[in-house]
């Protein structure tokens, strides 16, 4: 997997791993963002039998998934979904898993700008 950062202190920042990356303000985790809206152990994206997913580490300011604010559970990733945790936003860049990435992804347009807002909650796992 291939998360980047936008915005602020972590702008294209790129983080990769094959198994886990987890984020924080701890300096033993693999993203570490020194941001008071961060938790010090906020978010985990795993990656499992059946694709990437994403937690909230029980964070203060919460973890958003496109800006659905996430419940209990692991949610799924694609790529170009993106995840807020606190105010800083990560974008996944990629995902190395058959399961989960299409044969083709038509390249963002030239300045796109994201904006999320949460409006909803997901208290349910979403499965396939």
């Amino acid at each position: 997997m291939k998360l980047r950062g936008v915005g602020g202190e972590v702008d294209n920042k790129i983080w990769e791993s094959d198994t886990i990356l987890r984020t924080g303000r701890l300096a033993s985790l693999e993203i570490v963002i020194d941001d008071s809206s961060v938790s010090r152990r906020h978010a985990e994206f795993r990656a499992t039998p059946q694709g990437w997913r994403v937690r909230d580490l029980g964070s203060t300011n919460g973890t958003f998934l496109n800006g659905a604010r996430l419940g209990a559970g692991e949610w799924p990733l694609r790529p170009r979904d993106i995840v807020r945790c606190g105010n800083i936003t990560l974008v996944v860049d990629a995902i190395n898993d058959a399961r989960t990435t299409p044969d083709f992804m038509p390249p963002a347009p030239e300045g796109l700008v994201v904006e999320a807002a949460e409006s909803c909650s997901l208290k349910k796992p979403w499965t396939a």
